[in-house]
């Protein structure tokens, strides 16, 4: 598919069939004066209709085994509610009505019908195909306008009937328009040897089927609290509507802009429109507990909605843009009939949201038997306790799956750089393949909590980069930072700013043992303060032990050993593996006299320069060092001139060569011309 088919056919099929429930609402409201149940009923039998269509023999194959299995007991539960609404309810009153809606809710499922026909299709939709599935919905059309026109006279019946051929006019849009979307992959795989048996793409299975499930039940939702009023219900769709075109607009520009910053992770997108369609959500419930609808705020909960599930969705359909570069660095090819496999495991989430969406209207239609909430006060009463918990409770697992998603920036940069170096030399990078395969074998997480962090502390401390263009990126031979600590100043404002990926050498305590980092920090740092009692420096100290282990792994920080020169190969061993990777790494080399200086810097040791040396002996490339200074004073971090190893020259020599070099260029940042002889002795 393009850029946009995966999302945009989704917007699609969920508007159109969403016109179907609203037009049924609308007449039964019209007629019975009980619009629930025109949506109810248009409800299920939308879901036998697309049970009959993905649950077929040739299809139900293209299901994962959770969807198979489940799909019966919703069966079960579907074919109940039925014999309810058909049966049972409609007996009980005495009205001719009750059947004009029963006639209209089987031609708008007819029309659903026709498409499923179109579905079936697929691309092959021909010319002749074509011209019949316009001609079954025309005639469809006309037998809704002559029900509508003899039951509703000239004006009501006729606004309605120009309502179905509008709504019949998008579904064969949609179904034409879904017959030139191309398949991703028309090769023959073997059960077993595709893209779907990994992790990652079983986690992307997951979210979407979650967010779809979310989006339909909260859009039924929505609608039926506005079915009491017909002006207001037109409205709420102008609205749905107009959000949905402009939150999938906004989505794409967020992406483009991002993607000019070289920021290619989708994932944040998903979270932006899930935090804001919750959002929606959970103010609805606020208002519903409340026992009464406030229509303009309902207004607002279906802007956010809307727009948050536009995102969403933008932000899922990039993530599928991924599946064909996963496919080839895991030599899994992408499954046969692609797009067949897409299509029907989205039916099945919106078919999901449905069902659990028509056990509540059920529900409500059966509680309250011919006395069926027509005040805007008495459905809100009726819909809170059954509808907004299970809602709120799809869309919360639905963040959380979002969050636990395993491909992230870094993954997606470490993807393309390697397909990059595949494509350009034919040769391949095994460190690069191992680490891109961790993620794809869902042994990785996204460091949400390290970019939440980040994304607080930027505003904090804003700094200026200067000689940001000395930076001089190659995968093939990354730089090695040097700044100074200045205390924890130094490791900050370095993993806010620096325009590159990088990553730090980071003591050992402070990313392995969260009671160790815990303890040293209730010791050294809240201990002394007389003023909190003692269990909240406990807690405090616990809550920051955590927090540290927890962000060092998350930005991938390499420990260092400092008390243990056999651990230290350790550190000097995944420092190589980073940099064959293609990771800029970043190290604090300085020798503190008890503590870290604010200004200026304490000598350096020479540790870094035998990173230096291993480097060159595994994979005969000259370390690239780049010095820098973090000025806490004038909020800039300035970036100096490469020092390149020199393997040639006597190790101690180019050892101590490069120390004075970097010493030099770290001093003049920092606005000092030399540094005593005093400290300089210490370095050795």
């Amino acid at each position: 598919m393009d850029k946009r088919g995966a999302d945009r056919l989704a917007l699609r099929d969920a508007m159109s069939q969403l016109y179907g429930y609203i037009f049924c609402m609308l007449v039964s409201n019209t007629l019975t004066g009980m619009p629930l149940f025109g949506g109810a009923l248009y409800l299920c039998g939308k879901l036998i209709l697309v049970y009959g269509r993905i649950f077929r023999k040739n299809r139900r194959k293209f299901l994962p085994a959770y969807a198979r299995k489940w799909g019966w007991v919703m069966a079960a539960v579907t074919a109940l509610i039925t014999a309810l609404l058909t049966g049972l309810y409609p007996a009980s009153f005495e009205s001719a009505s009750l059947w004009v809606v029963f006639a209209m809710a089987a031609l708008n499922l007819a029309v659903e019908a026709v498409s499923g026909w179109a579905f079936t299709l697929g691309k092959r939709l021909s010319c002749r195909s074509r011209t019949a599935l316009i001609a079954a919905q025309l005639l469809l059309s006309g037998a809704a306008a002559w029900v509508l026109l003899a039951n509703l006279g000239t004006l009501n019946g006729g606004l309605l009937a120009i309502g179905f051929a509008l709504r019949t006019l998008f579904q064969v849009y949609t179904d034409i328009s879904r017959s030139g979307e191309e398949d991703a992959s028309e090769q023959e795989t073997e059960d077993g040897e595709d893209i779907r048996t990994l992790p990652v793409f079983r986690s992307y299975e997951w979210v979407s089927v979650l967010l779809m499930a979310a989006m339909e039940m909260g859009s039924v939702i929505i609608y039926a609290l506005l079915a009491t009023n017909e002006d207001r219900l037109m409205t709420a769709m102008a609205i749905g509507v107009g959000t949905t075109i402009i939150g999938v607009e906004i989505g794409y520009l967020l992406l483009k802009q991002s993607e000019r910053k070289k920021h290619r992770d989708p994932t944040w997108l998903l979270c932006l429109g899930l935090v804001l369609w919750l959002y929606g959500v959970i103010i609805c419930g606020r208002m519903l507990i409340h026992g009464a609808i406030q229509y303009e705020l309902v207004y607002f909960v279906l802007a956010m909605c809307s727009m948050g599930g536009a995102l969403s969705l933008t932000g899922l359909g990039r993530i599928e843009q991924l599946m064909p570069y996963v496919a080839r660095l895991s030599n899994r090819p992408m499954p046969d009939r692609y797009r067949d496999i897409r299509e029907i495991n989205l039916a099945f989430a919106r078919l999901l949201g449905d069902a659990l969406a028509l056990i509540a209207l059920t529900a409500i239609c059966f509680g309250a038997g011919k006395d069926l909430p027509r005040d805007p006060g008495a459905l809100a009463v009726r819909f809170q306790p059954l509808m907004m918990v299970p809602l709120t409770l799809v869309s919360i697992v639905a963040l959380l799956a979002v969050l636990r998603f395993p491909i992230g920036e870094r993954i997606i940069q470490k993807m393309r750089r390697f397909l990059h170096q595949q494509e350009e030399t034919g040769e391949e990078n095994p460190v690069l393949r191992r680490e891109v395969e961790e993620a794809l074998t869902g042994r990785y997480r996204q460091p949400f909590l390290a970019g939440v962090l980040i994304a607080i502390l930027r505003p904090v401390y804003r700094h200026r980069l200067v000689n940001a263009d000395h930076i001089r990126t190659d995968d093939r031979n990354p730089l090695v930072f040097l700044c100074n600590h200045g205390e924890i100043y130094g490791p900050v404002v370095c993993e806010l700013y620096i325009p590159v990926p990088i990553r730090s050498w980071a003591i050992s305590m402070m990313m392995t043992d969260k009671k160790e980092v815990s303890d040293y920090l209730y010791e050294n740092t809240f201990a002394p303060k007389k003023l909190l009692p003692d269990f909240l420096k406990r807690r405090i100290s616990g809550f920051l032990g955590w927090l540290s282990v927890t962000v060092m792994r998350q930005v991938e920080a390499i420990p260092v050993y400092r008390d243990s020169p056999i651990k230290l190969r350790e550190t000097i061993r995944k420092s190589i593996e980073g940099l064959q990777a293609g990771d800029n790494l970043l190290i604090f080399p300085e020798i503190p006299d008890g503590k870290y200086p604010k200004e200026g810097i304490a000598p350096l040791s020479p540790g870094f320069v035998m990173l230096a040396a291993a480097y060159w002996r595994k994979t005969r490339k000259r370390l690239r060092i780049l010095p820098a200074y973090a000025n806490r004073i004038q909020r800039t971090i300035t970036f100096g001139e490469e020092i390149l190893f020199n393997p040639d020259a006597v190790f101690a020599e180019e050892e101590d060569r490069i120390v004075r070099e970097a010493e030099t260029q770290m001093l003049q940042m920092a606005g000092l011309d030399r540094k005593p002889e005093t400290e300089r002795g210490g370095s050795d």
